[in-house]
């Protein structure tokens, strides 16, 4: 389960880069910040005792992540349009 963890700190990696290619404003990094942490978080713990329950529980954990990372990039752009 290491390469999840791997593939986890990647991916924290680019949405933390986002700002540097992208407007992004505070809000979005802020929770790329929290999320990215409890994502991290989440694939440590996998990695340090794989069960079936836990993977499953990261993958359902992985799909939140996303959903709410979407969600900021569009509360984001809302704050910073008004």
């Amino acid at each position: 389960m290491r390469h999840s963890l791997v593939y986890t700190v990647g991916v924290v990696a680019a949405t933390l880069a986002l700002p540097l290619v992208a407007d992004t404003g505070v809000a979005y990094l802020v929770a790329a910040l929290a999320l990215g942490a409890a994502f991290v978080r989440e694939a440590v713990l996998l990695a340090r005792r794989p069960t079936p329950e836990r993977a499953i529980g990261f993958f359902a954990f992985s799909n939140r992540y996303l959903a709410l990372l979407f969600a900021a990039v569009a509360v984001d752009t809302l704050v910073r349009a008004a």
